[in-house]
C-alpha cells in the first residue's frame, strides 16, 4: 500500500482516551491534529470496533500526523497491529484513505481503517463515539 497522505483517523481501541497500551506508539510517533469525523456506521466486533462506510452517519475519532520521512514504516506497524497482511484477502480490516473533517471544519485526507468482514451478525454500536460506548459498557 503506497502511502499518499501521513495522517490516520482512528476512532476506537487506539483512541487516546482508552489508555491501550498501543496508543503509545501513535503518540510517540504522531502528532494530534484534532479530532473529526467520517460517515461510517460503528459495529462491536467483541473486544474492538469495526467501521464501514456510510451516508449521513458521522463517526468520531482523532487524527493524526506522522513523519513523511517515517509514515511508511509507522503504517507498516499500524497494519500489523491491526493485523494486515499483504495481498490477503481475507484480512479483517483494510487500509485505506479518506475525507475526514476535523471539528474546526477544515477536512483533509487520511488512512482509516475499515472493516471488512460481514457484519449480519455483529451488533451496530447507534453512538458516534467508541469512547462513550466503552464508558457506558463498562459501568453496566
Amino acid at each position: 500500500m503506497q502511502a499518499n497522505t501521513d495522517k490516520i483517523f482512528v476512532y476506537g481501541t487506539l483512541r487516546k482516551s482508552l489508555k491501550n497500551p498501543n496508543f503509545s506508539f501513535i503518540s510517540k510517533h504522531g502528532k494530534f491534529l484534532g479530532e473529526g469525523y467520517v460517515y461510517a456506521k460503528l459495529y462491536d466486533i467483541g473486544e474492538y470496533p469495526g467501521a464501514i462506510p456510510a451516508k449521513k452517519v458521522k463517526l468520531k475519532g482523532e487524527i493524526y500526523e506522522f513523519n513523511p520521512k517515517k509514515s511508511s514504516e509507522i503504517l507498516r506497524n499500524l497494519d500489523q497491529y491491526e493485523g494486515i497482511e499483504l495481498n490477503n484477502p481475507q484480512n479483517e480490516y483494510k487500509r485505506e484513505e479518506t475525507k475526514v473533517r476535523l471539528t474546526n471544519g477544515k477536512q483533509t485526507q487520511a488512512w482509516i481503517y475499515w472493516y471488512q468482514l460481514p457484519i449480519s451478525e455483529r451488533k451496530r454500536i447507534k453512538t458516534d463515539d467508541y469512547v462513550l460506548f466503552v464508558e457506558k459498557k463498562n459501568k453496566s
